[in-house]
Order: structure tokens, then C-alpha cells, then sequence
């Protein structure tokens, strides 16, 4: 997604995704473009957008905005809306469309909890939520070096904070079960 407050921030992009090595080309929290992992479970939902998007070149992002207003005001001015789609009027003027922005993504990930009558008491699945969820996931099935990896995290006491929780619960259900019989 795309982050209007940073212009480096301008959303995945095709040419960033790399099937055949499992890997995506990513912006990280360095400030640097760096490789991340692309789980072939994703492999089959990818090539299903991208067979829908049909984007014209590798630079259309892969989340593309479906925000009109965003369409339309990336056209030329000799751009007449009338002529088509917001997306076939990018291709034929041969313009990258807008990225799926932040609030973009968090607004359709809003729709889509609301949709599915998913409640947690007025929060819902949020972008880096997810990638929580995945780093709490590999932390609890095999550790905080692989979750450090997994995540990109540069200190493992970034890692080792963010999930103490894991730790401290699992610390006491060992602990309770050596005074089990106490």
C-alpha cells in the first residue's frame, strides 16, 4: 500500500514480485529496498489479480486504488472520463494508475470485517495486524530467531518485546505444572 505522507512508499509493484524465488521487493523499516518472503500459498491468489488487472506494465502496483476520484485525477487533461473505465483510460493513455493507499486498505479491510460480522468490540483487522498475527504464529510454532527472520526484525529484543506476552504465559503454565501436584 501506498503511504501518501512518504513518496518512497508508493505500493508493491509487479516488478517486485518474484514468484519463482518466493520473494517480494520490499521498502523496509531501514529505509531500504530488501527481499521479504512470498509464502507459495500466495503464489495462485497473485496470478488470479493479475490475470483480472491485466496491468500494462510491470509498474502498476499490484493493490490497485478503486478510489475514482484517485483514478480519474491521475488521467491527462485531454482525458475525456466518458470514454471507458477509470483503469482501461489508464491503459490507454498509458498512465500507471494510484496505489491502494493505507487508509484505502484499512477501509476495505473495515468493509470486509464489518461484511463478515466480525466484532472485537469496534476494532478490526488492520494491516499490521496481520503481519502480527503471522509473527506471533512463528513465534509460538518455532521461536523467536525464527520470528525475528520472518518479520525482518535487525534486533531480536524487538522480536522478544513484541511477543513477551507468549512468553510470560508460557512461562507460568510450565511453572504450574511442576507444583501441579503441590
Amino acid at each position: 500500500m501506498s503511504d501518501p505522507r512518504d513518496d518512497r512508499r508508493n505500493g508493491l509493484r509487479w516488478k517486485d514480485v518474484d514468484l519463482e524465488n518466493n520473494q517480494l521487493i520490499v521498502l523496509g523499516k531501514n529505509q531500504q529496498r530488501e527481499e521479504a518472503q512470498l509464502l507459495p500459498q500466495a503464489h495462485r491468489p497473485l496470478e488470479r489479480l493479475e490475470k483480472a488487472l491485466e496491468p500494462a506494465s510491470p509498474e502498476w502496483p499490484v493493490f490497485v486504488s478503486s478510489h475514482a476520484p484517485s483514478l480519474y485525477s491521475n488521467l491527462p487533461d485531454d482525458a475525456d472520463p466518458s470514454e471507458g473505465e477509470p483503469l482501461e483510460l489508464q491503459r490507454q493513455h498509458g498512465v500507471v494508475p494510484p496505489s491502494l493507499s493505507t487508509n484505502g486498505g484499512r477501509s476495505v479491510l473495515k468493509r470486509l470485517c464489518d461484511d463478515a460480522e466480525i466484532d472485537g468490540d469496534g476494532d478490526y483487522l488492520k494491516p499490521h495486524g496481520a503481519r502480527r498475527g503471522v509473527g506471533e504464529a512463528i513465534y509460538r510454532e518455532r521461536g523467536v530467531a525464527a520470528a525475528q527472520r520472518v518479520l525482518r526484525h535487525a534486533d531480536p529484543r524487538t522480536t522478544s518485546q513484541m511477543y513477551a506476552h507468549i512468553e510470560a504465559s508460557e512461562l507460568a503454565e510450565e511453572t504450574a505444572e511442576i507444583f501441579e501436584n503441590e
